[in-house]
Formats: C-alpha cells, structure tokens, sequence
C-alpha cells in the first residue's frame, strides 16, 4: 500500500468520508494486480482472448467521460440530499464543488458535515449515513482493508465499536443511556487495570462486567489462574480483561512487543 490504511468505525463518519480519496488513490496504485498486496499474478494468455473486466475497479475509478458509479450514488444519495435539506445560509457557507471527483465530493460533504445534521430529517439522516457506510465499506473491500476481529459485549453478545474514549456495544448504541452497555475503552482498561493487583472474584464481579460463577468456571477451566499463594484465591485482573476482550489485550501486547 501507498501508505498505511486503518479501517474506521462507523461511529466516525466524517474520518471516513476524508479518507475516501486515499481509499481510491490507493486502488489506483494497485494498478492491475489481482490482490490488495500489490503482488502481480501472471496467467496464461490465450490469443485472442481479453483479461476480464475488473467491475469493482470500474465502478469506482473515474477516466476521461467517465463517471464511475459509486461516486455518483454518493453524490445523489448524500451530497444531494444534504444540499436540498440545508437552507441558502448554510448553502452559501457551503458552495458546491464544480465538477465530479472524489477529493472534491468529499471535501464538500466534510465542511458540510457538521451543518448538515440541524437540518436532515430522520429519514434523510438514515440515508445519507447508510450510504457513507456503504461507500465506504465497498471501497476499503476493494483495497483489502478489513475490519478488526469483532469485539463483543460481555453483556449481550453483540459487536463492540471503539467510540472514542468508550467501547459501545453496536446492539444497545440508541437505547436511552442508562439501557447502553458501555465499558471503558482499550486505554482505559490499560491504565487501569493491567498492572493492578490480584483480586477476588468478588471484587472482581464488583469491578468488572462479569459474574463470580464465570470466574470460577474460567478458573476450574484453567483459562484464569490464581496469584501464588493467596487464600482465598485472588485473580490477576488483565487475565480477566483477556477473556472478556482478548482481541483488545491482544492488540495492546502487540503493540508492545513492536516497539
């Protein structure tokens, strides 16, 4: 890759919508190879014949005449909704770009973002949001840029996002706030709690989103052990941290072990 690409929640629309033009400037860097890792495939060429038409480059790579697919439906179904929502105010702060290209499209709908959203409806919102998460998702695909190992919520089962300072289950996200199954997020629980002390299994459900039976099942499974000598048992609690959210303690040792 031309440079390194993260992929980004969909709690954060407007980082998307900004890293759209790299997203595509990478796919053109590409070129021709077969996979996102650059590497060209060579096959045998048959006369006469032609190589199959790439229809995911096509839909997203704009030439002379050309104006590819995605980038209209993210014109008409985003920057034309949110142009026709706005009032002549914010439509004069707000002047639309001249001519079709990513970088212009989403320079626009980046300085609009933030006034845009006093003025859409619920329906309109819905829309434009699912059509940044669409555009955005079909063009990290093509590129090979894959979301990380999903998290899940202790609570329900459900995806976790990073949002912020914050993990936010995906499931309870627009629930009223005292119905969202929130945890601190990967710094947070870093700082917190991967040099703690051992504890009990009760302190431990106290603190954490977790019963004490599932402590003690994790402990007569071998998955948590106790600290020597220490009657009752007390528990490390980043061994608890990494069977609640192993992709997180995971990534964090990773980190560690790069630097």
């Amino acid at each position: 890759m031309t440079a390194p690409l993260a992929w980004l929640p969909s709690t954060d629309p407007l980082s998307r919508i900004q890293n759209m033009p790299a997203l595509v400037a990478e796919l053109h860097h590409l070129g021709t190879t077969r996979n996102p890792d650059g590497e060209s495939t060579h096959t045998r060429h048959v006369p006469g014949s032609r190589p199959p038409l790439d229809l995911s480059r096509l839909d997203i790579l704009p030439s002379p005449g050309w104006e590819p697919p995605l980038l209209r439906t993210l014109a008409e179904e985003a920057s034309r909704v949110i142009w026709e929502a706005i009032d002549d105010d914010t439509r004069a702060t707000h002047p639309q770009p001249c001519g079709l290209t990513w970088t212009a499209e989403c320079a626009w709908l980046a300085a609009v973002w933030a006034d845009s959203r006093a003025w859409l409806d619920e329906a309109d919102m819905a829309m434009v949001d699912d059509t940044i998460s669409v555009t955005y998702a079909r063009l990290a695909r093509a590129v090979g840029l894959k979301p990380p190992n999903a998290i899940t919520c202790p609570a329900c089962g459900a995806p976790c996002e990073i949002d912020g300072p914050v993990l936010a289950c995906t499931a309870t996200r627009w629930q009223p706030e005292s119905q969202r199954h929130e945890y601190p997020g990967p710094a947070a629980l870093e700082k917190r709690w991967r040099l703690a002390p051992p504890m009990t299994a009760a302190e431990l459900a106290a603190e954490l989103p977790v019963q004490r039976k599932r402590l003690n099942q994790w402990h007569r499974r071998g998955k948590i052990k106790p600290a020597p000598h220490t009657t009752p048992p007390r528990f490390y609690p980043w061994d608890v941290i990494a069977q609640l959210w192993p992709d997180i303690t995971a990534a964090i040792e990773d980190k560690d072990k790069a630097a």
